[in-house]
């Protein structure tokens, strides 16, 4: 989508982040990302590596198999094989201050 811009309005002016500014914005970002279940994995001064696990309920499929006459046994071992590898971001901060984050393949 292309945004238009008014005449009086000056285009951003991006300015060098110090490096104690790209930690705390770092860190600040890491935090976020951890409320939402996310875990570092390894992390640097100005990037790091962050991942999930997909968590099956594994209660929840059990309870399904009696009113499925067993057949629920082949999605729940298809869900548990799928859900093995966690979702990998790599997250990190340049040095304009601004977050990136990108999907890495598993």
């Amino acid at each position: 989508m292309i945004q238009k811009r008014n005449r009086d309005e000056q285009p951003e002016v991006l300015e060098f982040k110090e490096d104690s500014v790209r930690k705390s914005i770092l860190d600040n970002g890491l935090r976020s990302y951890a409320v939402s279940g996310y875990m570092v994995e390894t992390k640097n001064d100005f990037d790091a590596i962050i991942t999930k696990q997909n968590r099956i309920n594994h209660v929840l499929h059990f309870f399904l198999l009696a009113p499925t006459c067993g057949f629920w046994i082949i999605p729940w071992i298809y869900l548990t094989i799928v859900n093995k590898n966690p979702e990998r971001h790599a997250f990190w901060v340049d040095e304009y201050g601004r977050m990136q984050i990108k999907k890495l393949n598993s």
